[in-house]
């Protein structure tokens, strides 16, 4: 037990967390972007890849449309639930989308775009990198994040509210 070869292996092929586009409701909130009557647009700038979502609030619900593969239009409404704070105020968090095997219903903070909707980690089948990583690459990934926001900005979603 414990030696060389133990532990966790990743299956090949399988996706990370990290490498995918996300929606983040706490990001989404402290912009404002999910009062009702709110639009703009989402951008994720990924090496020289930049692809953007249309979205717009409306009463606890996020309307979202992106161009898919072959430049089909993709639309998708995500229901938001307001969970009450101790202290007061409530939390946004999103409902994973669709029934069955699309989607469970779970309340998430986080929404990843796989391929045409965007699920939770769960119905996404995406992992964590790191408890696939030695340490060394751990430590390398970690110091090239803080590289990037440090010399580019944060290169994940920006915002661009529209008038």
């Amino acid at each position: 037990m414990g030696g060389l070869g133990s532990g966790r292996w990743k299956k090949p092929g399988r996706r990370t967390v990290e490498f995918c586009r996300a929606l983040d409701a706490n990001d989404l909130s402290s912009k404002g972007c999910l009062q009702p009557g709110w639009s703009g647009a989402c951008q994720w700038a990924y090496g020289n890849e930049v692809s953007s979502v249309s979205l717009r609030c409306e009463a606890e619900q996020l309307h979202l449309s992106w161009h898919g593969g072959e430049q089909e239009e993709v639309t998708e409404i995500i229901p938001i639930v307001r969970v009450p704070c101790q202290l007061g105020g409530s939390r946004p968090y999103f409902l994973c989308s669709g029934d069955g095997a699309a989607g469970c219903g779970r309340r998430v903070i986080k929404l990843y775009l796989s391929r045409r909707c965007f699920l939770c980690r769960h119905c996404s089948q995406l992992v964590y990198a790191s408890p696939y990583e030695q340490p060394w690459q751990r430590a390398f990934r970690r110091a090239n994040k803080l590289w990037q926001r440090n010399t580019q900005g944060y290169a994940g979603v920006h915002l661009c509210p529209s008038a």
